[in-house]
């Protein structure tokens, strides 16, 4: 975690106004948008979102991978890469058990239980009977 240790104040900064031709267009001939636009509030929000995913990587590993194994479900390549950084991160996939398993991946002690709707060609009606049946007894 980045803990800050100082704090000084620039004082006031100066701002300019800067303007463009009425003419101007950001839009290049081929439809492509200049690269000199990139919205730097984006590149903010985007670097504050690459680090709180990188916090929960390092702090809360087995969450974080059960939930992205939850969020590309429906991609078999996504998964596959996945598991394979979950094996070089020391964490067990295990199978789906009809016992266990639910929709989604299910983070246990340091291992993740595979979620039904990654398997493929099971819907999710198959999958709510599997759990219905399964909590009536």
């Amino acid at each position: 975690m980045v803990k800050i240790i100082s704090r000084k104040s620039l004082g006031t900064q100066p701002v300019y106004d800067i303007g463009v031709k009425d003419d101007h267009n950001f839009i290049l001939a081929n439809g492509m948008v200049a690269s000199n636009c990139f919205n730097k509030s984006h590149s903010t929000a985007y670097g504050y979102v690459t680090y709180q995913t990188a916090y929960l990587k390092a702090n809360y590993p087995v969450e974080y991978m059960a939930a992205l194994l939850t969020a590309s479900s429906n991609s078999t390549d996504k998964i596959q890469k996945y598991i394979a950084t979950c094996s070089t991160m020391g964490i067990e996939i295990l199978p789906p058990d009809i016992n266990r398993s639910d929709l989604d991946f299910t983070p246990i002690s340091n291992s993740i239980l595979f979620g039904f709707s990654a398997i493929r060609n099971l819907g999710h009606g198959a999958i709510n009977c599997i759990i219905k049946a399964r909590e009536n007894g």
